[in-house]
């Protein structure tokens, strides 16, 4: 069917049809009428094909020929690097997702990608002493603005006393 369209729209263009036109004929967007004519092909698409060349098509796991997919290792869809893709079979896939909702791993990598996730520590505000979640290397020091601000406030009141120690 979409091979006839093809050329059906290469007949209409050959005729000096306009895009708006064959649309209108086809029942499609002119946008379409112009992916569909100049064979265009989603990104996803190159990227899926590449991997399963990569691959040798494949699956890694069970080396499965059928049913094929490509899977994100560390479970951020939009993260299409071709060291986070790996192509496995439909069963192996669906026994991987398992594991990982299990373990807990997918609301953690959503949250932070896996790397930053294992980085988190402890520490206590500088103000207040409350016990807050922080990236390692993270230079926060405060659990929140109002806590930021009164301590703010009590640097400026030292800095005044200090001043009129000073002066007298």
């Amino acid at each position: 069917m979409k091979v006839d369209r093809k050329i059906l729209i290469s007949e209409l263009r050959n005729r000096k049809k306009t895009y708006q036109e064959i649309a209108e004929i086809l029942k499609i967007t002119k946008q379409r009428v112009h992916q569909l004519y100049k064979d265009y092909k989603s990104t996803k698409i190159f990227v899926k094909e590449g991997i399963l060349r990569r691959d040798r098509g494949k699956c890694l796991i069970c080396d499965s020929r059928e049913n094929l997919e490509v899977h994100h290792i560390n479970g951020v869809k939009i993260d299409n690097r071709t060291a986070n893709l790996a192509t496995l079979c439909r069963e192996c896939y669906k026994r991987i997702e398992k594991k990982e909702r299990k373990a807990g791993l997918r609301s953690i990598e959503k949250k932070f990608g896996q790397k930053e996730a294992k980085k988190m520590i402890k520490r206590g505000c500088s103000f207040c002493g409350k016990e807050m979640e922080v990236k390692e290397n993270s230079k926060q020091k405060f659990c929140s603005r109002k806590c930021f601000a009164w301590k703010e406030k009590s640097r400026k009141y030292q800095r005044d006393r200090y001043r009129k120690k000073l002066s007298t």
